[in-house]
């Protein structure tokens, strides 16, 4: 039974890692997305960089996607700059997928 208990404890860790893996392709996808819609509203170095603070700590706040698309883009109006959600969803899709690919999260961990 000592080996069933160790496969147990495996499969465990295993679980943990990988949610820990898409966890932080995940931050750093809104991360990538923050300094995208940064530069559509031509903010300076140290603006993008508080741009996005703020970006991942609202996402930490409010997880749900469709929640941080609304926030960009009133953010995105408030500079003029116009974007619907449908082609802020492709734009996180394209650089959430570049981000698991970079850092080889399972396939079966991927939501697309």
């Amino acid at each position: 039974m000592v080996w069933c208990e160790n496969r147990e404890r495996a499969f465990e860790y295993d679980f943990v890692r990988r949610a820990e893996l898409e966890f932080a392709a995940r931050m750093k996808c809104r991360r990538l997305l923050g300094q995208w819609a940064a530069r559509e509203m031509k903010l300076t170095r140290d603006e993008t960089a508080s741009y996005c603070d703020e970006l991942t700590k609202f996402t930490l706040r409010h997880p749900e996607e469709d929640a941080l698309f609304t926030k960009l883009q009133a953010d995105l109006r408030m500079r003029n700059v116009d974007t619907s959600k449908a082609e802020l969803r492709s734009k996180n899709r394209e650089l959430l997928e570049r981000q698991f690919s970079r850092m080889a999260v399972p396939i079966w961990a991927q939501p697309y």
